[in-house]
């Protein structure tokens, strides 16, 4: 059961992340092609303030596989088999 659960929480915070990532990256074309990102100071920190979130999300994207890889290391170790790790 905690094998399940592990990887279950893992996967679903993996998936939430690229959710999320992908809909700030349409926000962020969204914002820069309107003209006014140009003109006003809080739409470019607006601008630059996604970016960056973008870029957080994308190191804790990777932070997320790792722990995946690792978890499924220490389950081939453990004999744990495969339909507990989906």
């Amino acid at each position: 059961m905690w094998w399940r659960q592990r990887f279950a929480t893992l996967r679903g915070e993996l998936r939430a992340l690229q959710d999320g990532v992908a809909q700030k990256q349409v926000r962020l074309v969204e914002l820069r092609r309107e003209r006014r990102i140009f003109t006003r100071a809080r739409d470019r920190e607006a601008v630059n303030l996604l970016a960056d979130e973008i870029s957080s999300d994308e190191v804790r994207i990777n932070q997320v596989m790792n722990r995946i890889a690792e978890l499924e290391q220490e389950a081939t170790r453990a004999a744990v088999p495969m339909e507990w790790r989906r």
